[in-house]
């Protein structure tokens, strides 16, 4: 009995490593809910981790040959229904990155979508969204609007990654982030003003309202042309993430 419940601790470690390598989740309480009310949390932890695990194992077996995968809908992504309308152009195909500053696996997947939008086809309108999933997110949320606001957003965006996962900095309210922002040449009082403005409020209400029409529950997320949503633990890792998104784009060209 002992030894059964250090391998099912063992097993336990392991599969949450694995789900938390390539997203940064939420879980919501409505999962030890319904049909499962019976179960013991520990009970129901374990036999949702080991069923994560085998889905890890299935994902590893895929990556091994990338030019090989089809991919399926329901297990590597999901259509989004209603499909949520996006603004475009005529003709264009909109990728929307839901994402958080503070995310590990944001910030790892940050090089791979960079050389992705570099080089897109032109059609193809890239687009970032940054989200609160719960309230610590809020104050990184505000700062991308306030910094989208004040037409600084793309100077800074690489920056602010780099001094959270690189430097450590801890950017948790407006005041460490102007300190932050008062050393790359932003104006603080400007930023404060754009932070508490009408913009950033509206645009934290739609990034919320997305994410409740989208089912996002996890970041680094993608949607494509608000009909699709996909994460790189559901596609295999972050470059299959981009082949799928590639392969959903093509779909809504043709």
């Amino acid at each position: 009995m002992r030894l059964r419940n250090t391998l099912l601790d063992f097993i336990e470690v392991a599969a949450w490593s694995k789900l938390r390598q390539s997203q940064c989740v939420v879980v919501s309480e409505s999962i030890i809910k319904g049909p499962f009310s019976g179960m013991s949390v520990r009970s129901l932890t374990r036999t949702f981790l080991v069923f994560v695990l085998s889905i890890c194992a299935m994902q590893a077996t895929l990556r091994a040959d990338n030019s090989g995968v089809e991919f399926e809908e329901g297990l590597h992504y999901h259509r989004i229904v209603p499909a949520i309308p996006v603004p475009s152009g005529s003709g264009e195909v909109v990728v929307l990155e839901l994402f958080w500053y503070g995310c590990p696996h944001c910030y790892s997947f940050e090089k791979h979508l960079s050389s992705w939008e570099q080089n897109k086809a032109d059609h193809v309108k890239f687009v970032r969204m940054p989200v609160a999933l719960n309230r610590s997110w809020i104050p990184h949320a505000r700062m991308y609007y306030a910094l989208e606001k004040m037409g600084e957003v793309d100077r800074m965006h690489s920056l602010i990654f780099e001094a959270l996962h690189v430097q450590g900095r801890r950017l948790r309210d407006v005041e460490s982030v102007s300190r932050f922002l008062s050393q790359h040449n932003i104006d603080t009082d400007e930023f404060e003003e754009a932070y508490n403005s009408s913009y950033v409020e509206e645009k934290m209400r739609h990034s919320g309202q997305f994410v409740r029409d989208s089912h996002a529950s996890s970041v680094p997320t993608v949607i494509v042309n608000g009909k699709y949503r996909s994460t790189a633990s559901a596609a295999g890792g972050h470059d299959l993430l981009l082949q799928l998104t590639d392969e959903l784009v093509q779909r809504e060209t043709e």
